[in-house]
């Protein structure tokens, strides 16, 4: 093969030589190609050939086109042998394709290329192909080169990173007619009217809080006055948590949009009728935001127009939410504490463990270990770290010696803890673990979610952060699908036709709202947690112990819920169970009694004062006591509401059979008040029928 190209650069070097009829040049190209013919014989063929070409391309250079070089896609390097296609066939594209198929081998150099500054590459980003998937299709194509790029996380965000510039690139190119848009908002813009003019107004037609463009970036707040009446009602809790999320893909400019608003005490967002035919439990609807891009500037004004307005409108009344839920953009946090410096951020619990395990299966973080008789890599493991394998249930053996394992159950541990004391002491005990077989991980973890000094925390995620607030912003995201099914149909509007359509659905769920007279102020009792909270009430002394006006149980597993996390719904075995404890089911009411247990006075000490902990397992066991605090007040629902637990179930739903056991025993709810009792199961009785004349 060598011989073959040596041939072809001897014929192409005459025709060369043919127009420079200089001696002395054709004697130093006869030294060359001697020298050339010496080092075909050795193994360092390559390196000769391409030396040979290197001097061709030198007598003809006014032949190299790099156009044609980048629409075959060869490396533009002056050092890389791919030139030649140009000077030995010209330089038209159909010879660049013929010489492409006859001599592929002549592509593959030791020169590095950058991947990135591929065409092809290029190309493949502005489609609709996930990382992952443009990776492979272009080591297939490249396959035969040294081009290739490693399927690791770094590749994937660079590749998304180009994505993304490629889709900001394609939205710049339809920016929108800013004085249009300033027309269309100065409308409907209420923010110079007085407060006579302001209650003039009709209660449930869309209007325009507030805006601000600057530059081609602009901010909008749209909303109503019923809606923000609804929001006044809310403010008759004392915990009000403030949802705000931006949703895609509803205009054609790639605008997002924001939507804000508040949660009811019920852990719920208002139940309210969606056009005429669905019925879905959505957010207590603010308002929403029309932005250029999310950012902290866009967030800082959409709420300021929003605290504004609702001050304006609604005089002596101060809108102040105690707990903010998003997800984890740090410029959210950012922006809402610039408006309330003492609001508390907290972070959806659906997008926190998507993070944290996505790098739990990360080599990068946690590295795959081999355990044999207590030792890694012929290095004896120490007995602390070792006995952690078995300080939580395993469902198999297979899983007994995995890392992963005990780290996702020690998150998930101090996710459940009511105290931060609790959290910092056990937060020692699983830190040499951590470092023993995850330091990245341990660093990671720590730099993201619990040093509140750093500026990429997203604390929040912890129990005793957010109370009661609501866990996840699942209802939101819920609410933004709604708006693409039911009012976009997934296709992208025109800007103004867009805004249209909002005030629209404004004003549709204005008049909706204004059918809802007052919010619920207590949450909502399962009939199965009142069963569960009537039989601990039936044997209250054999259970609780009472220090200080304040009850204390223990449960069997520390982080245990009654309730499916993903469907925020009481589990199957659950409900089972609950049918068999009302139809006094004995072995059914023996496997309820064995899940409590009544707690000595010595670890009660141990719970109130965490830093005496020594010993992890110790921690792991005195840690399932409960603390129950009951509200000294007239009322039962005001009782209910202001009691609080320290269980997980009552900072998931507020609620919880401790929690009733203990009003039951104080006589501060009744049975009957919230008891409902569910449809018999089966078959409808057979209903007669008509009479026939």
């Amino acid at each position: 093969m060598s011989l073959c190209l040596y041939n072809l650069i001897l014929e192409k070097k005459s025709q060369l030589l043919d127009e420079q009829p200089n001696q002395k040049v054709e004697r130093k190209n006869q030294k060359r190609t001697n020298n050339v013919w010496k080092t075909c014989n050795q193994k360092d063929t390559f390196k000769a050939i391409h030396s040979e070409i290197s001097s061709i391309y030198t007598l003809k250079q006014n032949n190299y086109s790099k156009g044609n070089l980048e629409k075959v896609g060869f490396c533009k390097n002056e050092a890389c042998l791919s030139r030649c296609k140009i000077i030995l066939y010209g330089s038209s594209e159909e010879n660049c394709e013929l010489f492409y198929n006859q001599h592929p081998h002549l592509l593959t150099c030791n020169t590095k290329h950058d991947p990135f500054k591929n065409a092809d590459l290029i190309e493949l980003c502005k489609t609709r192909l996930k990382p992952t998937e443009i990776i492979e299709s272009f080591n297939e194509k490249y396959k035969d080169s040294n081009i290739h790029l490693d399927d690791i996380e770094e590749t994937r965000k660079k590749i998304s990173r180009i994505k993304h510039a490629n889709k900001k690139q394609d939205e710049d190119t339809k920016i929108c007619n800013i004085k249009e848009l300033e027309q269309w908002f100065d409308k409907k813009c209420v923010s110079n009217l007085s407060y006579e003019d302001l209650q003039s107004l009709n209660w449930d037609d869309a209007i325009v809080a507030d805006y601000e463009i600057r530059g081609n970036q602009f901010a909008a707040f749209i909303t109503s006055k019923n809606l923000e009446l609804n929001l006044i009602k809310q403010l008759s809790v004392e915990r009000i948590c403030l949802a705000a999320d931006g949703t895609y893909k509803l205009n054609e400019n790639g605008h997002p949009t924001i939507v804000i608003g508040l949660c009811d005490v019920q852990r719920k967002f208002d139940l309210s009728k969606f056009l005429s035919f669905f019925v879905v439990v959505i957010l207590n609807l603010g308002g929403f935001g029309i932005v250029t891009e999310e950012s902290k500037w866009s967030y800082e004004k959409i709420f300021s127009f929003h605290k504004k307005f609702m001050e304006k409108c609604f005089l002596d009344i101060s809108f102040n939410p105690r707990f903010l839920m998003a997800d984890g953009a740090l410029y959210i946090r950012a922006a809402a504490k610039m408006i309330w410096p003492n609001i508390i951020p907290t972070l959806c619990s659906f997008h926190f463990t998507k993070a944290y395990k996505s790098k739990l299966v990360s080599q990068k973080y946690i590295p795959k270990v081999t355990i044999t008789n207590g030792r890694v890599n012929n290095k004896l493991i120490p007995n602390k770290i070792l006995e952690c394998f078995n300080s939580h249930p395993i469902r198999s053996n297979d899983e007994r010696y995995n890392p992963s394992r005990v780290i996702r159950t020690d998150i998930k541990v101090l996710q459940s803890l009511p105290t931060q004391a609790l959290f910092n002491q056990y937060l020692k005990f699983i830190k040499p673990f951590w470092n023993y077989f995850g330091k990245n991980f341990y660093n990671y973890f720590t730099e993201n979610y619990i040093n509140e000094t750093s500026l990429e925390c997203r604390s929040g995620w912890q129990n005793y952060i957010k109370f009661n607030s609501v866990s996840s912003n699942n209802a939101l995201e819920a609410f933004n699908k709604i708006i693409k099914d039911v009012q976009t149909h997934y296709t992208r509007l025109k800007l103004q036709d867009y805004l249209d359509s909002i005030c629209n659905e404004i004003t549709r769920r204005s008049i909706e709202s204004s059918k809802t007279i007052n919010f619920p102020k207590t949450p909502f009792i399962p009939m199965q947690i009142m069963t569960f909270g009537k039989l601990l009430a039936e044997k209250f002394h054999e259970y609780f112990l009472v220090q200080d006006s304040v009850f204390y149980i223990k449960d069997k597993y520390l982080s245990y819920t009654l309730y499916n996390p993903k469907r925020g719904m009481l589990k199957k075995h659950v409900k089972d169970l609950a049918r068999k404890l009302e139809s006094k089911h004995e072995e059914s009411i023996a496997s309820f009694y064995a899940y409590y247990s009544k707690p000595e006075t010595h670890d009660i000490s141990l719970y109130n004062e965490p830093d005496s902990f020594y010993v992890r397992i110790q921690f792991l066991r005195i840690a399932c006591i409960r603390k129950v605090k009951l509200a000294q007040l007239e009322t039962e629902e005001e009782n209910l509401r202001e009691s609080s637990c320290t269980c997980p179930d009552w900072f998931s739903k507020r609620i919880c059979p401790h929690l009733i056991a203990c009003l039951l025993q104080e006589n501060k709810i009744t049975v009957d008040l919230y008891w409902k009792t569910l449809k018999k199961k089966g078959r409808k009785p057979k209903v007669p029928g008509a009479l026939i004349h």
